[in-house]
């Protein structure tokens, strides 16, 4: 009996064939006049959840300022959230593979530059980011959470092909609850000298993959 393979089911591309694919894309589509062609750009998004501990208490609030603004998510022994993370990620497609990005180095990218040093942690006691007194509301988190994309991303998901333009990360949305839910684009951000988390990964840029995981 014989089996059908979908899209998603061909073999992981070998140097050679990545090496190929480049050597293909080095060459810049063009119209049927010779004009160069416009790529063409999309924005593709993962979904992935964690859970974590924290406190709602402000450095810069007193005792009972807290009490009063933060109510019960004040607590001393901290509360939980199951939160659920989007990553936004918009580039050219490459007509070589179909693909903005390949999605299994964006999940790879999302789990070593944010889940592997958020889920199940306390926010408060685990996160440099949080630790220096910045509060642990989901604003902030979705702060630290785009600054930590924005740092590591890029080593996973570098272009497919010479010639190819590299994807932006363009946005990160975050459900604190099914009913609260904050969105961040990085606008005015302008720091440079934050504590963030040294994300894990490899010592060398990685090359993206052309096969779906």
């Amino acid at each position: 009996m014989t089996t059908s393979m979908n899209q998603h089911d061909h073999p992981p591309a070998t140097a050679s064939t990545r090496t190929d694919a480049a050597a293909a894309a080095a060459a810049a589509p063009t119209t049927r006049a010779g004009r160069r062609r416009r790529p063409l750009i999309a924005t593709i998004s993962r979904i992935e959840s964690f859970s974590a501990a924290h406190r709602l208490h402000s450095p810069f609030l007193s005792v009972e300022e807290n009490r009063q603004i933060f109510g019960k998510c004040n607590h001393v022994n901290f509360h939980g959230h199951n939160y659920t993370l989007q990553v936004f990620v918009s580039g050219p497609i490459d007509e070589r593979t179909g693909m903005v990005v390949n999605i299994a180095d964006l999940k790879v990218g999302i789990q070593r530059a944010v889940l592997d040093h958020v889920d199940h942690r306390n926010l408060d006691l685990d996160v440099p980011f949080f630790v220096q007194g910045v509060p642990s509301t989901t604003e902030n988190l979705a702060v630290f959470i785009f600054r930590q994309l924005r740092k590591h991303l890029p080593q996973y998901l570098g272009p497919m092909g010479d010639g190819i333009v590299a994807p932006r990360l363009v946005k990160v949305t975050i459900w604190e609850t099914s009913k609260n839910v904050v969105e961040y684009t990085g606008e005015g951000d302008e720091e440079e000298g934050d504590v963030e988390v040294d994300a894990a990964g490899p010592s060398e840029a990685v090359k993206p993959s052309l096969s779906l995981a």
